[in-house]
């Protein structure tokens, strides 16, 4: 009778093998975190006391400034041995005001921001780099 580590090790071995020649290995994200690893602004937004972001309380500047500062932090930059020069991102520096849009009335205003999908393990390249997604949260004013 043949020992099962006899069995399993190649098995094993011809698994990696498969898993290194595809190149690229995904790991799904929950959705739940940007790619820096804070979590989604939305968490910040309610009615309770706990909430930085109080619906029906906070100004519209503090909210602001309180979301803007949660969606900001370093980004990730790419991976590999180039991390900043292969970086690419699609879309505005976490502190530009280019990720906030206003309603033409001035009661609505909406902020983009990324959060992660997944993250692709290059183990032939060494790195790993997040995919991402645009995500909006939108706040309305009231009189």
């Amino acid at each position: 009778m043949r020992s099962p580590l006899l069995i399993l090790l190649p098995l094993a071995l011809v698994a990696l093998g498969i898993v290194l020649l595809i190149g690229c290995i995904p790991i799904p994200a929950t959705h739940q975190l940007q790619p820096n690893g804070q979590p989604r602004p939305e968490w910040a937004v309610g009615t309770g006391e706990d909430k930085p972001v109080r619906l029906g309380h906070t100004r519209i500047e503090d909210a602001f400034v309180e979301l803007t500062r949660r969606t900001g932090g370093k980004q990730p930059t790419g991976g590999g041995f180039w991390p900043v020069a292969m970086a690419s991102t699609d879309y505005a520096p976490p502190w530009s005001i280019l990720r906030w849009r206003v309603s033409a009335d001035g009661r609505q205003f909406s902020m983009q921001y990324p959060i992660r999908k997944a993250t692709w393990v290059m183990p032939l390249c060494f790195s790993a780099e997040p995919e991402t997604a645009q995500r909006w949260i939108t706040l309305d004013v009231n009189d």
